[in-house]
This record gives C-alpha cells, sequence and structure tokens, in this order.
C-alpha cells in the first residue's frame, strides 16, 4: 500500500477533488460549480499539498486524508497542534484498512513536524475510538424552525456591513480558541451560501457551502444580540423558503452556552471532537507553563499524573491523579463542564469545579 501527497504528485489533484466531490460528506447537498478546493481551501490549498495524502488502486484514487498544523497559544507558551479532515475512502473500497493507514502515516509526520496532537471532528464515534482517538467534546445541536422561533428581544441592535477586523476582535476578546487571522473570515465570505451578519456587539456567520450549508457554525459577542441576528437571518432565508429549518451548533464551551440554551433549547449533542496524544512531554511541559497563573501544577511519576494544588509541598494538595491520559484530555481541552464528564470521581469534580480549572478548548479548531 503505497501512501502519496499531491505536493510529490500535482497531477492527481483533479482526481482527489473528484473523489471529494462525489463522495464527501454525506447528507450534504453540493452547491453546483463550486470547487471543493475552494470550499476546503484551509486543507486543499496549494500551500497544504504535502499533507493531502492519497492511496491509488489500479491508477484510481480511492482514499485520501488531508491535515493542517495550527498554533495554540496561552500566554506562558504556545502548543502546535494538528487539525485533521477530509478523511475519506471510496464505498466500494471501505473495510480494508486503507483510512487507518493514512491517519497513521498522518500521525507519524505530524509528530516529527513538532505536532502535539491530533485533532478532529466527525459523527463516527466507534470508527476512531476503535483507533486510538480519545472522545474529549462535542457541540450543541439546536433545531431553530423558522414558525416557531422566538422573538428577538426589544433592544436598539441594527444589522450593519459586515467588517471582518471588528468581528475578528470579537472573537478575541471571547478567547474561543486558536488565534485566527483575517484571511479565515475572507474565505468564509468567498464561500456560496454564506450569511454574514453583525451588530456592533456581536456577529453570525452561517453556510459554509456544501459542509455546513444552513447551519450556524459562528455566533460571537454580546447574548444580548443573539436572537436579533437568528431572527434577522430566518428573515432572510424565508424569502427562499417557506418550510425553512436552520440547525446552530456551537461548542459547549462557548461562553455563553446557557444563554443560548435559554433561547433555544437544546435536541441533541454532536458532531463530536476527538483528539490523540502524539507527544506526552510536550503537553505535560505547555500545561505545566498554562496552570502556573492559577496556582496549579500538574506532573507525572510512573505513568501517572496528577493534577496538584498550592505551590509548596506543606500547602499543595492533590486533586486528581489518573494513568489514563485521556482524562487530562477531558479536563483541560473538553467542551464539556466538569460536572459532566465522564469517568471521574464525584469528590474530585467537587475538587476541579471549585478551583476553577481553565480550558483550553479549541474552539475554531472545524475551520477546516
Amino acid at each position: 500500500m503505497r501512501i502519496q501527497n499531491l505536493f510529490d504528485a500535482p497531477t492527481r489533484r483533479a482526481d482527489v477533488e473528484t473523489l471529494i466531490a462525489e463522495h464527501f460528506p454525506k447528507g450534504h447537498s453540493t452547491p453546483s460549480l463550486f470547487p471543493v478546493a475552494s470550499e476546503f481551501a484551509p486543507l486543499l490549498q496549494t500551500a497544504n499539498s504535502k499533507n493531502v495524502y492519497f492511496i491509488e488502486e489500479d491508477g484510481m484514487i480511492i482514499a485520501t486524508l488531508s491535515w493542517k498544523a495550527f498554533d495554540v497559544s496561552s500566554k506562558e507558551g504556545t502548543l502546535r497542534v494538528a487539525a485533521l479532515g477530509l478523511v475519506l475512502t471510496h464505498p466500494e473500497h471501505r473495510g480494508k484498512g486503507f483510512s487507518t493507514a493514512l491517519m497513521k502515516h498522518a500521525e507519524t509526520i505530524a509528530l516529527d513536524e513538532g505536532c502535539s496532537l491530533m485533532f478532529l471532528w466527525s459523527d463516527l464515534i466507534d470508527h476512531y475510538l476503535h483507533r486510538g482517538y480519545l472522545l474529549i467534546g462535542g457541540e450543541l445541536n439546536i433545531s431553530i424552525d423558522a414558525n416557531v422561533a422566538p422573538a428577538p428581544a426589544s433592544n436598539s441592535a441594527k444589522l450593519k456591513n459586515f467588517d471582518v477586523e471588528s468581528a475578528l476582535k470579537l472573537y478575541q476578546s471571547m478567547k474561543l480558541g486558536p488565534r485566527r487571522s483575517k484571511w479565515i473570515y475572507n474565505y468564509f465570505l468567498s464561500l456560496p451560501s454564506v450569511y454574514a451578519l453583525q451588530t456592533e456587539k456581536a456577529y453570525l456567520l452561517a453556510g459554509k457551502a456544501r459542509d455546513l450549508n444552513n447551519v450556524i457554525h459562528e455566533l460571537v459577542g454580546d447574548p444580548s444580540d443573539y436572537s436579533f441576528l437568528v431572527a434577522s437571518l430566518l428573515a432572510q432565508i424565508a424569502t427562499q423558503d417557506s418550510k425553512l429549518q436552520i440547525n446552530l451548533q456551537v461548542p459547549t464551551a462557548h461562553p455563553h452556552a446557557n444563554e443560548i440554551q435559554k433561547l433555544w433549547g437544546v435536541t441533541q449533542q454532536g458532531p463530536w471532537v476527538f483528539a490523540k496524544i502524539l507527544n506526552y512531554a510536550q503537553i505535560m511541559s505547555f500545561l505545566s507553563h498554562s496552570l502556573k497563573p492559577y496556582g496549579l501544577k500538574i506532573d507525572s511519576q510512573q505513568g501517572k499524573w496528577r493534577l496538584i494544588k498550592g505551590s509548596s509541598l506543606q500547602n499543595s494538595a492533590v486533586l486528581f491523579e489518573s494513568g489514563d491520559a485521556g482524562h487530562m484530555l477531558q479536563i483541560f481541552w473538553s467542551p464539556w463542564p466538569i460536572q459532566q464528564l465522564e469517568g471521574l470521581p464525584e469528590n474530585v469534580k467537587s475538587a476541579l469545579s471549585a478551583w476553577q480549572v481553565p480550558s483550553i478548548y479549541f474552539w475554531g479548531m472545524d475551520s477546516v
């Protein structure tokens, strides 16, 4: 089984993109005359060609996968992580281990290039759990019917022209995930079926070609403007679809998740975010520096890691000890509140909640 990449074999780009266009993702309509290279630009752009892998058999591209590196920063340091996407095998060739081989190859290269974690979003829980990935979070998935959506609260909110500079400031002020540049907003705005609505205090992004058609995937800023933004979106789309129903997807780690649920409720959770540890030592170092301002420290001894509060031996106390690295990822990277984490003792949940352990959840990794 030979794994190639588009940097070394650029003439196969059209065939890889055809496989993606015809078979990824399931359940979404494909906008006509819109190339997947533009739809999934962060992964498929030419500059990322060396990280677009494929397998061919008898001259036919039968499987592909792409990944891209991101830097996630705290005040004390930066951690390099890899975002995995477009994992796809042709329907007639599934069940033969092609995607597993591509994932192992991507993990090896990402580790060699300094990445400590591999992340991806998917609905295929069992598939990734069986391949060594840990389920560490998900999103709130809310269905909003145009005919029953609550009326916006009475306020002075008014729509303005979408401005990338001010949207970026709102995003950064909420500390929502990896560092983001103007480029990612311009990329979203270039896609078909995208709605970008903004007030002075908040903004909304909905649609992303086939990937997030009729889905609000960013709702950022002051929650007092959220219902106004959603009602404005519904009013714009309703002229095209009298039976309109849209979905709102936000991480449960969203700073205003409670307000969002009060407005529209929650119908289900998902998609899910998975992670695989590539470099344990780098993660431990990053966490140690990030936790120091909170009066916390982390260490690892004899195959176990410990979360400790207090700066001296006399005043320190072990909040949590575990031999399962998945617990560490849950506590620091999961979008779920501490009290909702499975597998943690109740007394540990209480101690961690009381101590306000900081979340380092990477909202925005789904931008790939």
